[in-house]
């Protein structure tokens, strides 16, 4: 066995001896694995002698993390650990890197987690806002930063680095401003719904975090908690009383036209776009939709729950249907027709199963997240509108407040003290892991995904946002 394949055997045995030591045989195997690789390779090492002569340079570290974190110019005899593709590279000749052997990503995940210098990758970073900057209460990610908007006076929404979850700029709205309620990202810039009378809408640039322009709604205009983007306008939902939405022109900022509720639809509580239509779910009792042509903020049609169908709180669109959560006892998921507007079918929770928190889609069925002590999130069906299975979060894991998917699992926000966000698999609903806040990490009340991490937004003061990758075992932060 070459100097260097020793190195690394010795580095990892080091390692390993720390935490859940791998079985005589598994190590064994990895070693083997191991030098075959560099053996098949070939490769010369400092010096340029052929490796496997013994005069390889010493190990110079051993890491792991996912693939876009790996270094771009290591130093010959160093060993990366990559975390989302299940290989160990090693640095053969200065500047670049030799795969050597695929591994038991899952294996490997469980013993790095007892090194906290080497599982790095795996384990939390926090980014805490500063004074004043309380409660983060909704999350967004353009694809290079996650942006946090926070229930402050003025509203404040702040850009973090994912990398590091350290500040990178703060934008601070207009006194008059407060609270940042609803996101939309239209591609470029970035539009925050406060919570003002009247309604104001706000275009920020992302690279500066300076107020690009600002919307500002007619009298009686108040709070825009939703917005829709239909690619060319941003559509702003009001909380008034009746509600209404507004078409506005992004790179004016100026109103278009504004649809305005019949009488007694009112609270705007949240909107969303098939593609042709704008749909605008209200918040009273009993629950309505309504679906509103773009090109003239007209009413085309309404649906109107039946008698207890109240309050609409969240909608989605699978393609072909609208579904509408409403938030009563028992809770219930109601599939509509959007060309006719009219009820196809309704789901309703089992006794306890009340009030809908979070509603979300898989491309193939529908999630629902229920207000319950316990938490509980039922998978529907959406052809039959049955449910399949349903999860009940352990005791004390009350409130879901947040679900998000992140193309093979369920990521479930829960409004406790301390805050818990739990994996789930959805084939069978059973719990993968839970993760469970540190001392005063309270009140999951957002989540996002990022294609690596989920970020998990925190409604306490200092604000916080948790940056993890929940790995199949429980774990609580310390």
């Amino acid at each position: 066995m070459s100097k260097l394949t020793d190195e690394i055997k010795a580095t990892l045995q080091g390692y390993f001896d720390l935490g859940d030591i791998p079985t005589e045989a598994q190590y064994a195997d990895l070693m083997e694995r191991i030098q075959e690789g560099i053996q098949e390779h070939g490769h010369t090492a400092t010096g340029g002698e052929a490796a496997g002569t013994g005069d390889a340079g010493p190990v110079a570290n051993l890491q792991a993390g996912p693939a876009g974190d790996r270094p771009a110019d290591p130093d010959v005899g160093d060993i990366w650990l990559e975390t989302d593709t299940a290989k160990v590279l090693v640095c053969l000749r200065a500047g670049g890197w030799t795969e050597t052997v695929s591994f038991d990503i899952d294996a490997i995940k469980r013993r790095l987690a007892w090194r906290p210098d080497l599982a790095r990758a795996w384990n939390a970073l926090v980014w805490t806002g500063g004074s004043g900057v309380n409660a983060s209460i909704a999350l967004i990610f353009d694809g290079t930063y996650i942006y946090v908007g926070t229930y402050t006076t003025p509203a404040r929404v702040t850009k973090i680095d994912p990398s590091t979850m350290e500040t990178v700029a703060t934008w601070t709205g207009e006194t008059g401003t407060s609270s940042c309620y609803a996101f939309a990202f239209d591609g470029t810039y970035i539009y925050v719904g406060s919570y003002t009378t009247p309604a104001r809408v706000t275009k920020i640039d992302p690279s500066t975090m300076e107020t690009v322009a600002t919307w500002t709604g007619e009298t009686g205009t108040s709070s825009c908690y939703a917005f829709a983007f239909d690619g060319t306008y941003i559509y702003a939902g009001m909380s008034t009383a009746p509600a209404r939405v507004a078409k506005i022109d992004p790179s004016t900022m100026e109103t278009v036209s504004t649809w305005t509720g019949d009488e007694g639809v009112e609270y705007c509580a949240s909107l969303t776009f098939d593609g042709t239509h704008i749909y605008a779910a209200v918040s009273t009792a009993p629950a309505k939709v309504v679906k509103i042509d773009p090109s003239t903020m007209e009413t085309v049609s309404t649906w109107t729950g039946d008698e207890g169908v109240d309050y609409c709180a969240a909608l989605t669109f699978d393609g072909t249907h609208i579904y509408a959560a409403v938030s009563t006892v028992p809770a219930k998921v109601v599939k509509i027709d959007p060309s006719t507007m009219e009820t196809v079918s309704t789901w309703t929770g089992d006794e306890g199963a009340d009030y809908c928190g979070a509603l979300t889609f898989d491309g193939t069925y529908i999630y629902v997240g229920m207000y319950t002590e316990p938490a509980r999130v039922a998978k529907i069906d959406p052809d039959t509108m049955e449910t399949i299975s349903t999860w009940t979060a352990d005791v004390g894991a009350d409130y879901c407040a947040a679900l998000t998917f992140d193309g093979e699992h369920i990521y479930v926000g829960i409004y406790t003290i301390p805050a818990k966000v739990a994996k789930i698999d959805p084939s069978t609903m059973g719990t993968v892991s839970t993760w469970t806040g540190a001392t005063g990490m309270d009140h999951c009340l957002a989540l996002t995904f990022d294609g690596t991490y989920i970020y998990i937004a925190l409604s306490v003061t200092p604000a916080q946002v948790v940056r993890k990758v929940l790995r199949d075992r429980d774990e609580t932060e310390s």
